[in-house]
């Protein structure tokens, strides 16, 4: 039902993105032999097209086969259109050294 003749096909685009990371790490020697460690990462990737995201859930009935003549003011739906978010990733990291 969601894939009709308004929206089947091979759809594709090149758009220049980017992927900037901030990182932080601490580390603290706690005695002669252990160091313990944190850290936070955080990622951003600019342009993102998830496959989910794309799905034109709005339908017509009047396209569903048999198919009727549509309506002069008929949407032809479901209708393919990118559609772009943004991605954000945080990490945290801990750890500790053990030297013997």
């Amino acid at each position: 039902m969601l894939a009709q003749r308004t929206n089947i096909g091979e759809y594709k685009r090149n758009e220049l993105a980017v992927l900037p990371q901030l990182t932080f790490n601490l580390g603290a020697r706690v005695t002669r032999y252990v160091t313990l460690r944190a850290g936070y990462s955080l990622f951003y990737l600019s342009n993102v097209v998830r496959a989910g995201d794309q799905i034109d859930t709005d339908l017509n009935p009047n396209l569903f086969p048999p198919e009727q003549m549509p309506l002069v003011d008929s949407v032809l739906r479901p209708e393919f259109e990118f559609r772009e978010t943004d991605f954000w990733a945080h990490g945290a990291n801990f750890g500790a050294d053990i030297r013997f």
